[in-house]
C-alpha cells in the first residue's frame, strides 16, 4: 500500500520545476497560436487538425518531465488553470495587452469584395470563406456588407440592408406599379405627363456661391463670398472648369429641362453650354480639358448615361459608357478611369475605363458626394452604415479597396478635398476642415445671407472654392 501511495503522490521532479515547466510551455502554445494565425483556433482544415492533434503529444513530456505520479499531474493542471485565470483577469483590464494576446479581428469580405492581403495574411482560402458563408446561410457573398475572422477563429458575416430611402424608393415604385395596373392607359399617359412638371414645379430654389480661397500648409483661408447665380429657381452640382477659370453648373429655366451652364470667375455672365430637349446635370472636366462629362436624361425613356460634350459647343455629344445605367454622378480618377455612383436599391459605386466600356461594383449603399484625392490614386464618398453614423470612406482606384477615414458632421452630406489635401465639409452657414483628428470651423458665411450649404467644389489651383446654398427668402 506504501508504494502504491508513493508512487501515486510522491512526483518525479521537483514541485517548482514542474510549475516552470507548466508555465513555460502553456506561455509557449499561447505565442504559436498568436504567431501562426487565428485560423488555427476556428477555421481548421485536416492538415491544421493533424498539428493541432501532435502539438499536444509533442509538448505533454515538456509539461510532465519525468514524473508519472498522480500528484504531478494534478499539480501541473492546477497551475494551469491559475496562470490561465491569471492571465485573462490581466487582460481583462489590460486592452493593450488583450489585443497583444489576442490579436483584433479581421476584415475578410468588405461590400461583397474578397480583401485578398487579409486572407493571404491568414493563410485561408476564399473557398473556406464561402463555406463557411453557407454554414451560415448566406448564399451570395456579393450581398455580404463585412465579414471578419474574429480573434476567436469563427467568420462573423454581416449582410447588406436596403436604407430607408431605399425601401421606401421601393415601396413608391410598387405602389405607382399597382396603380398603374388599375388604370386606363389615357389616364396613365396623363399622370406622366403632370408628375414631372409638378416634382419640377416643388424642386428646391438654391443658387451656387463662390469664394476666393488659399491654402499654406495646413492653414486655408476665405475672402468674401459672392452669389454667382442669385435667382429664383434650380442652380446647383458646381464644378470647376479644368483651367479653374469658369464654373460649371446644373440650371433649370422656366420647370423645363436642366442644362449645363458657365461662369467666368470673378464677374462673368452665366451662358448656356447645353441647350437640348433632354437634361444634363453633374458636369466636370474630362481630364484631356477640351471637353467635360455630364449625366443626359435621354428621350423618351429617361435612361441616365454618362456623355462627353465639347466646351467649345462645336460637335456633337459622345457616349462614354453605353451600357452602364443608370448614373446619378460621377468623378474622373485618371485619364481613363472613372469612379461613379449607380442609382439602384442599393445604390452602389462602381470603378469604370472608358477604354472597354465596363466597370466593377466596389461598394454598395452610398450617398451622392464623390471627390478625388489629391495626389493618390484615390477617390472619396460617403458609406452608409446601418445603426451608426456614415463614414467617409476612401476607395483605391487601382487595388479596388476602400477604408473609412472618419465620420462627417451631423448633416454634412458632401465633402470635397483641396489640393494641399485638406478635406473640407459644409453644415448651414458654415465650413469645417478635418485638423488632427477633429472637425474645426473653418469660415461662417452667415452674415452674407448664406444658408443649406451643400455641395462643394474646389478649384483645380486651389483659389476657389464654390458651394451651393438655399435662396433666401
Amino acid at each position: 500500500m506504501t508504494g502504491i501511495w508513493q508512487d501515486m503522490m510522491v512526483t518525479g521532479v521537483p514541485i517548482t520545476e514542474k510549475v516552470m515547466r507548466t508555465i513555460a510551455v502553456y506561455g509557449f502554445l499561447i505565442a504559436g497560436l498568436r504567431l501562426f494565425g487565428k485560423r488555427e483556433l476556428g477555421q481548421l482544415n485536416p492538415l491544421d487538425f493533424i498539428v493541432l492533434l501532435l502539438l499536444s503529444n509533442t509538448v505533454q513530456n515538456a509539461v510532465i518531465g519525468n514524473d508519472n505520479s498522480l500528484a504531478g499531474g494534478l499539480i501541473g493542471a492546477a497551475v494551469l488553470f491559475i496562470t490561465n485565470d491569471l492571465l485573462v483577469r490581466f487582460a481583462y483590464r489590460n486592452p493593450k495587452f488583450r489585443r497583444l494576446i489576442e490579436g483584433r479581428p479581421e476584415e475578410l469580405i468588405r461590400d461583397g469584395r474578397f480583401i485578398r492581403r487579409a486572407l493571404e495574411h491568414n493563410f485561408i482560402t476564399q473557398e473556406e470563406v464561402v463555406v463557411a458563408a453557407r454554414k451560415q446561410g448566406v448564399d451570395n457573398i456579393h450581398a455580404v456588407e463585412c465579414a471578419r475572422l474574429e480573434v476567436s477563429g469563427a467568420l462573423s458575416f454581416k449582410m447588406h440592408e436596403p436604407s430607408a430611402g431605399d425601401t421606401f424608393h421601393k415601396e413608391v415604385l410598387e405602389r405607382l406599379t399597382a396603380i398603374e395596373k388599375r388604370l386606363p392607359a389615357a389616364v396613365a399617359l396623363l399622370l406622366l405627363a403632370f408628375v414631372p412638371t409638378l416634382s419640377a414645379q416643388a424642386g428646391p430654389s438654391t443658387d451656387v456661391w463662390v469664394v476666393p480661397m488659399t491654402q499654406g500648409g495646413s492653414q486655408v483661408r476665405f475672402g468674401e463670398p459672392k452669389n454667382l447665380t442669385k435667382r429664383t429657381g434650380y442652380d446647383n452640382q458646381p464644378g470647376f472648369s479644368a483651367d479653374g477659370k469658369a464654373v460649371m453648373y446644373t440650371r433649370m429655366v422656366d420647370n423645363g429641362p436642366t442644362d449645363i451652364w458657365t461662369v467666368a470667375l470673378p464677374n462673368g455672365t452665366p451662358q448656356a453650354l447645353t441647350t437640348t430637349p433632354q437634361s444634363e446635370y453633374s458636369a466636370q472636366p474630362t481630364p484631356d480639358g477640351r471637353t467635360f462629362s455630364a449625366i443626359r436624361v435621354e428621350l423618351p425613356d429617361s435612361t441616365q448615361r454618362l456623355w462627353r460634350f465639347p466646351i467649345s459647343g462645336g460637335g456633337a455629344p459622345s457616349l462614354v459608357l453605353e451600357k452602364i445605367k443608370p448614373v446619378g454622378y460621377h468623378v474622373w480618377a485618371a485619364e481613363h478611369t472613372l469612379v461613379i455612383f449607380v442609382l439602384g436599391s442599393p445604390a452602389t459605386l462602381q470603378i469604370a475605363d472608358d477604354r472597354t466600356g465596363t466597370s466593377e461594383v466596389v461598394a454598395r449603399n452610398i450617398g451622392r458626394a464623390l471627390s478625388k484625392v489629391p495626389g493618390r490614386n484615390a477617390v472619396t464618398f460617403l458609406q452608409q452604415v446601418r445603426d451608426s453614423a456614415a463614414w467617409i470612406t476612401e476607395v483605391n482606384t487601382l487595388t479596388k479597396e476602400t477604408k473609412r477615414l472618419m465620420t462627417p458632421p451631423k448633416g454634412a452630406d458632401y465633402h470635397v478635398w483641396t489640393p494641399g489635401g485638406a478635406l473640407i465639409v459644409g453644415v448651414g452657414s458654415s465650413l469645417y476642415i478635418w485638423n488632427n483628428g477633429r472637425w474645426d470651423v473653418l469660415a461662417d458665411f452667415a452674415s452674407w445671407g448664406v444658408r443649406g450649404i451643400s455641395r462643394l467644389a474646389v478649384s483645380p489651383n486651389g483659389d476657389w472654392l464654390a458651394f451651393v446654398a438655399e435662396d433666401t427668402p
